[in-house]
């Protein structure tokens, strides 16, 4: 709900039939149903005055409560700070299902073969959940940015528990240009603000482009979920989308801003990319849309 204030605004504002035939321009039918339902239900939200809303298809219904009683019971304590899934290990249970059951749809992209020779970019790593159920994917390293300090020592020890080898943390989070911002302290996510407040740390910002420069990468996919940073953080990736053309994961939920308008930043690059839009759903009407785009 968080969520809906913006999200609604773009809906309500002057430039919204040209802004909703920019994003379904050149979708494959599944992800314009997912545009139109994400759009119709907040439209429902709007008008709500109480009550009971049932507009959750069965198909919905039915992740839900696979996640409710299979996925979930399936996390194991074994011990204090020590968590079994799969085989898995993690130091918290806040694992996310867009890592942990969706796995971002990795395995729906046209170019995984691509993907396994190159590097991963993981902007948001939060404990190291994504970058653990990326790893099969790329015989290459998987650079994982978390900007907060609790945070990455979690990261550091998912990737100890696991032994995964080719992930490498990263301290910093990836923006428009090199600078320290205040962040919120949050076990679920790291947030930029403008308040520096005791729930707040400074973290050190660097852009995808110098890094890719610095350490000579060749970069396969980037998968970016940077609560509502997306934008800048694309801005200080044109070098590299443009030179190296990877697969794109992006986080477009955060704002209405970067729902109707990250797909035309990528488009406006020119470079021949085909995208789709899909949901991760665990129970929000918009919250875990990805934008998938791929030159394949």
């Amino acid at each position: 709900m968080l969520l809906l204030p913006s999200f609604l605004r773009e809906i309500e504002g002057p430039n919204f039939k040209q802004k909703y035939l920019n994003l379904i321009k050149g979708l494959d039918d599944e992800s314009i149903l997912t545009v139109a339902r994400i759009i119709s239900r907040a439209l429902l939200l709007r008008n709500f005055r109480g009550g009971y809303i049932d507009f959750f298809s069965r198909e919905e219904k039915e992740i839900l409560d696979f996640l409710k009683y299979e996925y979930r019971p399936s996390f194991i304590k074994l011990e204090e700070g020590l968590f079994c899934y799969k085989g898995w290990l993690f130091p918290s249970d806040h694992v996310s299902p867009c890592a942990a059951y969706y796995e971002h749809f990795l395995g729906d992209l046209s170019s995984l073969s691509d993907i396994s020779q190159k590097c991963i970019i993981d902007a948001g790593a939060f404990i190291g959940d994504s970058a653990l159920f990326m790893s099969p994917y790329t015989a290459k390293q998987i650079f994982a940015f978390e900007p907060g300090r609790d945070n990455y020592e979690l990261l550091q020890k998912t990737i100890e528990l696991n032994g995964l080898s080719n992930v490498i943390p990263v301290n910093f989070g990836l923006g428009e240009r090199e600078e320290s911002i205040n962040i919120t302290k949050d076990l679920s996510a790291s947030r930029c603000t403008n308040n520096a407040a005791s729930n707040t740390e400074t973290a050190n910002i660097t852009t995808l482009d110098d890094f890719v420069e610095k350490n000579s990468l060749d970069v396969g996919l980037i998968k970016v979920d940077v609560e509502g940073f997306e934008r800048a953080l694309l801005k200080g990736a044109v070098r590299t989308i443009k030179i190296q053309k990877p697969t794109l994961l992006l986080s477009i939920y955060h704002s209405g801003g970067d729902f109707f308008d990250i797909k035309k930043m990528i488009e406006d690059l020119d470079l021949g990319y085909r995208f789709k839009i899909k949901q991760q759903f665990a129970g929000s009407i918009l919250a875990e849309t990805l934008l998938i785009a791929e030159t394949f």
